[in-house]
C-alpha cells in the first residue's frame, strides 16, 4: 500500500508543483491584506517585559551550529554506502555531520561590516570551493565584507566568499524542514562563490548582481568569469518569490563554452502553522562541443501542529539526461517524510523516512533504495 501511494505520489508530481504554484500566487493575494486572526496550534508568546532604554544590537554577533545523526539503508549495502546520496551517504553509522561557529557585524548605514563561517564534521568535505582543499573534515564556508552606502535606501556591496544564492535549501539542516538535501541541492546547483555583490532593495523587492569565479571556485579554474542576478519580492512572512541566474564558463581552461543555470523559488505561509514551498531548476552546458542540460523541481508541505511538534513531506523530480550532473542518464525521484520535535529553543530531534527511485539500477545494483534517519541538531546564538 506504501508503495502504491508513493508511486502515484511522484506519477503526478509536476501537477501538484502546478497545484503548489496556484497556491502560492494565492498566498501573494492574501499578503496584500492584514492577516486575518485565524486560530492557530501555537500558544502566544508571553509578552515581552517593559523597555528601560533603547537597546543597541552587539556589535559582533556569535553563532553556533553541531549536528549529529544515524542512518541506516533498508537494503543493507556491502559497500556501506546510500548511493547519490551526499551529505548523509554512510550506512549504519553514526556521525559527526556539521560543527559550525560563525561570528558577524551586520554592516550600519554608511558603514562596513563581515562575516566568517567555519564548518567541521562529515559533511564539510563535500562544500569545498576550488582553491580551499579537497576531502578534508573542514571548510572556511563563508568569508565576506561588506559595506552599506548611505544612498538608495542602504546599497550594499559585499566582497569575498559566500553562500550560493540559488535553491530553497540552505546548507544547515537546521533552517530546512527535511535533514536529508534534494538531488537539486546535491547535483544541480552550486554550494558557494567567491567574487563580488550589490544589493539594492526597494519597498518589497530586492535586486542582487553578482561578479564570480564561477561555480564552487575561490581560485579560478579558467581567465573568465561569472555573471549573476537575482530579483526577490517578498511580504513579511506571508509569500516569498525569487527568480535567479548565473552565466559564464565554468570547465577548466575553457572560456568558450557557457554554463547556463536559473532557478525559481516560491514559499508561502497561507496559515500560521502551515507552511508551502516549490522550486525548480534548470541549467545547461556544452562539454565536448556538444549541448547538455539537467532539470528539476522539488516541492515540500510543512505543518506545525504544535510548537513542539512538527512535519514535513518533500516530493522531489531530477532529470540528467546526459548523465553530465550525476554520472549516468537518469530520472531521479524522492519521496522523504520527516517528524521534528522541539524540546527546547535551541534543539531539534528529528526522525526521517526517505525512498529514492532511479530508471538505472543507481543504487546498489537496485532501481530504488529506502533509508530512516535520526538527526539531533542544536543551534545557539548571542548578539
Amino acid at each position: 500500500m506504501l508503495l502504491l501511494f508513493q508511486e502515484a505520489l511522484l506519477k503526478h508530481l509536476q501537477w501538484l508543483i502546478s497545484l503548489f504554484v496556484m497556491f502560492l500566487a494565492a498566498a501573494a493575494a492574501w499578503a496584500d491584506e492584514p492577516p486575518a486572526q485565524e486560530p492557530s496550534f501555537t500558544p502566544a508568546p508571553p509578552p515581552a517585559p517593559a523597555e528601560t532604554g533603547q537597546e543597541e544590537t552587539p556589535w559582533l554577533q556569535l553563532r553556533s551550529f553541531i549536528q549529529a545523526g544515524y542512518l541506516y539503508n533498508l537494503a543493507d549495502p556491502a559497500s556501506g554506502e546510500n548511493d547519490l546520496r551526499v551529505f548523509d551517504h554512510l550506512h549504519n553509522t553514526f556521525t559527526i555531520d556539521l560543527v559550525e561557529v560563525e561570528a558577524r557585524h551586520d554592516s550600519p548605514l554608511g558603514g562596513a561590516g563581515f562575516k566568517v563561517k567555519l564548518t567541521a564534521g562529515e559533511a564539510a568535505r563535500f562544500i569545498h570551493s576550488r582553491g580551499l582543499g579537497s576531502d578534508e573534515p573542514f571548510d572556511l564556508t563563508e568569508a565576506y565584507l561588506d559595506y552599506r552606502f548611505d544612498v538608495l535606501d542602504g546599497l550594499r556591496l559585499r566582497a569575498g566568499k559566500f553562500s550560493t544564492y540559488f535553491g530553497a535549501e540552505l546548507f544547515e539542516a537546521w533552517e530546512n524542514p527535511n535533514t536529508s538535501r534534494t538531488y537539486l541541492f546535491n547535483y544541480a546547483l552550486p554550494v558557494s562563490h567567491t567574487g563580488i555583490m550589490a544589493e539594492l532593495s526597494l519597498s518589497d523587492f530586492s535586486l542582487r548582481l553578482f561578479g564570480l569565479n564561477g561555480w564552487d571556485c575561490t581560485a579560478d579554474n579558467n581567465e573568465a568569469k561569472s555573471v549573476g542576478a537575482s530579483l526577490t519580492y517578498a511580504r513579511a512572512d506571508r509569500f516569498m518569490a525569487m527568480l535567479n541566474l548565473l552565466a559564464g564558463p565554468e570547465q577548466d581552461g575553457n572560456t568558450g563554452d557557457w554554463r547556463v543555470l536559473v532557478d525559481l523559488v516560491l514559499t508561502g505561509r497561507p496559515l500560521g502553522w502551515l507552511a508551502l514551498t516549490a522550486a525548480g531548476a534548470y541549467g545547461r552546458d556544452r562539454i565536448g562541443g556538444e549541448a547538455v542540460a539537467w532539470h528539476g523541481v522539488q516541492a515540500v508541505v510543512g505543518a506545525d501542529p504544535l510548537a513542539y511538534l512538527g512535519v514535513a513531506i518533500r516530493g522531489e523530480f531530477m532529470n540528467d539526461p546526459d548523465g553530465v550532473r550525476t554520472g549516468a542518464a537518469q530520472e531521479l525521484k524522492g519521496l522523504t517524510a520527516t517528524v521534528e520535535a522541539r524540546p527546547a529553543d535551541s534543539l531539534k530531534i528529528r526522525l526521517e523516512y526517505r525512498h529514492d527511485w532511479s530508471t538505472k539500477k543507481s543504487f546498489a545494483g537496485n532501481s530504488s533504495q529506502d533509508t530512516l534517519g535520526l538527526a539531533i541538531l542544536w543551534a545557539a546564538s548571542r548578539g
